[in-house]
């Protein structure tokens, strides 16, 4: 029995994993004590493996490195050496590593002329900058506008950089926006050659001017389905500036903010937007602090608006007032499909409102409100509305 059947080393490249290796690992696990020869055995997996991996990495369509450290001279150079190999790749994730700067550059460059390559992720990682060496550079506007241009990206995420200096991390992310704007409206090409649909840049610390650039470039912008903005702290102002691209934008389906402080007046202001849009499909508004006792324009937009399906208004704190609102415009509505009021105060008075709503609503197949201290009379409420509406799923817990 082989782990792994391939010819050998000679004929195409690939090394062989034999029984011989298998008999040592079992030894190794169950009866052996010499961990000298244990670490030697292991040694030599690491090495046929790595000969493995380097003979599929040309053909291999995606790339996935998590929670790697690329620091240490040996470890970059075999990243750079990995990504120089590959022909056919369309995706590359980098999650949770931490990688120096001059690597981060070089890989930018990399990336730049790559006709291939559809989706970059960058999320939850750390770039190192090394303040003893003055030889090291970090990526620029021009270097990201660059890539952005010469490559056929559907999808970018770059969220939640962490650079070694305030400094650089305030360059390198404001570089990466201003690249990203200027793409999304470029004037130097058709903007029918833009490839990308899906932005994501959450937790980046995006400063008004940010989010300025961005809403701006969207309002001329005709390619970008999906725009996820979680956790930046845009508040009111960001809000606003949001609010003003959509009532002009004919693009977008989906917009995320959860987790930006835009509070009560942001929320409205987004919602009355949402009355002049007949694009935007999924809307994601949780943990805003949206405290709104008679939530009267997100009830007001909803008899409206014909066109959004998904809307997310969980952990703002709502009470029973702002569910009755929004019940009675379920009785209305003929287009909301999921709709996310989990971790609220709804109450045994929600529970009994929402019941009603469901008991007329034939459009809803998604309602979730778990966390909503409902108790056991509003539990019965819903589950009698059940009865008659059979076709909508309701997460309570």
């Amino acid at each position: 029995m082989n782990i792994i059947n391939t010819p050998q080393e000679n004929d195409s490249g690939f090394s062989k994993l034999d029984d011989d290796i298998l008999s040592i690992i079992f030894t190794m696990l169950f009866v052996s004590s010499d961990f000298r020869k244990c670490h030697k055995i292991i040694s030599e997996i690491n090495k046929q493996f790595y000969r493995i991996v380097l003979n599929i990495i040309p053909i291999l369509p995606q790339i996935n490195f998590y929670n790697t450290n690329f620091i240490k001279y040996k470890k970059t150079k075999k990243l750079t050496k990995f990504l120089k190999k590959t022909k056919n790749i369309t995706t590359l994730e980098l999650k949770g590593i931490n990688i120096k700067m001059h690597v981060f550059s070089e890989l930018v460059s990399f990336l730049e002329n790559n006709t291939t390559l559809t989706t970059f992720c960058f999320k939850n990682s750390s770039v190192i900058f090394c303040k003893n060496c003055t030889e090291e550079w970090f990526p620029t506007h021009h270097d990201f506008l660059n890539f952005l241009r010469t490559t056929t990206l559907i999808e970018l995420n770059v969220s939640h950089i962490e650079i070694g200096n305030t400094q650089w991390e305030i360059d390198t992310v404001g570089g990466i926006v201003y690249a990203i704007a200027d793409y999304l409206k470029d004037e130097y090409y058709d903007n029918t050659l833009i490839t990308l649909r899906t932005l994501k840049l959450n937790s980046n610390r995006l400063s008004c001017d940010g989010v300025k650039l961005l809403a701006r470039c969207l309002k001329i912008n005709k390619t970008l389905t999906t725009l996820i903005l979680n956790n930046n702290n845009i508040y009111l102002k960001g809000a606003e500036l949001i609010a003003e691209t959509l009532e002009i934008n004919k693009t977008l389906t989906k917009l995320s903010l959860a987790g930006n402080s835009i509070g009560s007046d942001g929320a409205i202001i987004i919602m009355q937007a949402l009355k002049h849009n007949s694009t935007l499909k999924i809307l994601i508004l949780s943990n805003n602090y949206i405290f709104l006792r008679e939530i009267d324009a997100i009830t007001e937009t909803l008899k409206i608006n014909k066109t959004l399906t998904k809307l997310n208004l969980a952990g703002n704190g709502m009470n029973y007032m702002g569910a009755i609102a929004i019940t009675e415009a379920l009785k209305i509505n003929n287009t909301l499909t999921t709709l996310n009021l989990s971790y609220s105060h709804l109450g045994f008075n929600g529970a009994i409102a929402i019941a009603e709503a469901v008991k007329i609503n034939t459009t809803l197949t998604l309602l979730d409100f778990r966390c909503c201290n409902i108790n056991g009379d509003g539990a019965k409420a819903i589950a009698e509305a059940l009865e008659i509406n059979t076709t909508i799923q309701i997460i309570t817990t």
